[in-house]
């Protein structure tokens, strides 16, 4: 058999399990390694290859069992076998495995093998209902204090809150860490009237007010996670809350500020979505630096611990 048939026999399919990639024996068809540039005749000497390689930096097949001694490429290292060591074997580690490489597919695409980046922060960015139904206004004149229900009646805007989570310790138990961040929320209304005449008759004042708080948080967090590629990882975080707050109105009054301090505590399941697609996990880590997308469902408690209660219960 000549040198180019036996050798594109060789290269022709690549198994891989968890070790090296294979090029298996047996077999026909015909093979091209991408970087191939040189397809000598079957009568070629192992002189007239060694000069075709010195013009042109090309790699390329040799026989098996002869003097392959060609010259070293200047453009980089040549591909020769040495098959004193496989006479009998019906299997043999491809070149490259020793740089990584996995397997090669049909359409001869080169798989290797990829290290991620190294993991030590993550940041999360939550959406949850909330409203903090406790929430009053100290009464004036002897009057009952005003309740937050009955000043804002448009509540439905969701809380956004994003936290940056520095990994701490990883332990046979799971990973441990502090999270920093903050939020913001916004409700609207009309207010209510104060005097009991028109409050009764059910009219309404015509000003807008907005109420905005910001929430910073502080905390601690545990995440059940034994490996790098869990699917499933239950967490739970507790902390502590400063807010500030202020309202606003449209008749061109001053706004009213304010502050209080709370905590909270959490808990969760973050599913890893990278899971179901490795190539997409390997090009977020080798652009950004992204290991792992997860989508989490949260139940989270606000705490109050000052003059204005925030305690509210939230679902992210």
């Amino acid at each position: 058999m000549s040198a180019r048939k036996f050798a594109l026999s060789i290269l022709l399919a690549v198994a891989t399990l968890s070790g090296p990639a294979f090029a298996q024996l047996d077999g026909g068809g015909s093979f091209d390694p991408e970087i191939e540039k040189v397809q000598p005749d079957d009568g070629a000497t192992t002189k007239e290859i060694s000069e075709e390689v010195e013009k042109t930096g090309a790699r390329v097949p040799v026989t098996p069992g002869a003097n392959n001694k060609i010259k070293k490429n200047p453009y980089g290292e040549n591909v020769i076998f040495d098959w004193n060591k496989y006479q009998n074997a019906t299997e043999v580690p491809h070149p490259y495995a020793e740089k990584g490489l996995l397997r090669i597919t049909r359409d001869r695409t080169y798989i290797y093998r990829v290290n991620e980046s190294e993991q030590k922060t993550a940041a999360q960015l939550r959406f949850g209902i909330y409203e903090p139904q406790n929430l009053q206004a100290p009464g004036k004149d002897g009057r009952p204090p005003s309740t937050f229900a009955d000043n804002y009646d448009q509540t439905d805007s969701p809380a956004i809150m994003l936290d940056w989570e520095w990994q701490l310790w990883r332990s046979p138990v799971g990973k441990f860490g502090v999270t920093f961040g903050g939020g913001a929320y916004i409700a609207q209304g009309n207010g209510h009237f104060a005097g009991t005449v028109n409050a009764q008759n059910g009219l309404v004042p015509r000003e807008l007010f907005t109420f905005a708080v910001v929430p910073i948080n502080l905390g601690v967090v545990y995440r059940m996670q034994f490996w790098h590629k869990q699917l499933f990882v239950p967490y739970g975080q507790a902390g502590g809350t400063a807010f500030a707050f202020g309202e606003f109105r449209d008749d061109n009054k001053p706004p009213k500020w304010g502050g209080s301090f709370g905590g909270f505590y959490a808990a969760g399941l973050a599913m890893n979505l990278t899971y179901f697609d490795n190539l997409s996990k390997i090009a977020l880590d080798s652009e950004y630096g992204i290991n792992a997308v997860y989508l989490t469902a949260e139940y989270r408690a606000v705490l109050s611990f000052g003059d204005f209660d925030f305690g509210s219960d939230m679902a992210n």
